[in-house]
């Protein structure tokens, strides 16, 4: 796999511009894991830079590049610019479909100011909801113990959006996240269903945070990213109270 990978970005990968060529290219790139280590966020940022800069503020992925675009952009700290896609008004957005066709589909092509011919039934164009559950709820399975046996609890957006609330039929049973934000404050419910295991990042974006579940005081000593590690807890519910200093 290691010389897949440097193959494939001797061939590919502009190094000076940190770019594979296209939004989606780049994105498919970061969700692989095919980009080298040290320029993760430098492809994430042409990501930006290329929908803002070349397109105007428009996403132009198609169906594949779509599905993963709000993952890897949120993931290599850009989760602003996801929040201002998801929400954009005017050309180029998804609310414009709606507010001036009324679609009651995703069509194949944002519009562009005008009707167009290509398909207005295209659901797989939603391929990102998936990340609505994954991303904003941040209910994962654990990529070393596969069927959400074990889960990983990451939520993004909790800067951006009041609320989110989600839960998943899996095997074992429901699993559930629904957080809410006030002012220096997150409060954040979860449920870890019997015979499973929960891994708990909380997000505390660089702020000191008191953090407590279930009336009990976290210390916290690990952190990835924007993210505080607080623990591998058992089934249970479980109530997390993030504050910031």
């Amino acid at each position: 796999m290691t010389e897949l990978k440097r193959d494939f970005n001797y061939h590919f990968y502009d190094a000076i511009n940190h770019t594979y060529g296209s939004q989606t290219a780049d994105v498919l790139a970061l969700d692989f894991e095919i980009v080298p280590e040290q320029d993760e966020v430098f492809v994430a940022e042409s990501v930006v830079k290329n929908i803002n800069v070349k397109y105007d503020g428009a996403l132009r992925t198609g169906i594949f590049g779509l599905a993963r675009i709000f993952k890897v952009l949120s993931e290599n700290g850009f989760e602003e610019e996801v929040f201002e896609i998801l929400t954009k008004k005017g050309y180029n957005s998804f609310a414009y479909m709606w507010e001036n066709f009324n679609a009651t589909t995703l069509w194949e092509v944002l519009p562009l100011g005008a009707y167009n011919e290509r398909s207005h039934n295209h659901p797989m164009q939603a391929g990102y909801d998936a990340w609505f559950y994954s991303g904003i709820a941040g209910i994962n399975p654990s990529p070393d113990i596969p069927g959400f046996k074990k889960i990983i609890f990451k939520p993004y957006l909790t800067q951006f959006l009041k609320s989110a609330e989600a839960s998943y039929e899996s095997g074992y049973g429901t699993i559930k996240s629904s957080w809410n934000r006030s002012p220096g404050n997150l409060k954040w419910q979860i449920r870890i269903p019997e015979n499973t295991t929960g891994t708990i990042y909380a997000p505390v974006y660089g702020e000191q945070a008191e953090i407590v579940i279930n009336g009990a005081q976290t210390v916290v000593s690990e952190y990835d990213g924007d993210f505080a590690f607080i623990g591998e807890y058992p089934s249970g519910d479980f109530t997390i109270e993030i504050e910031v200093r």
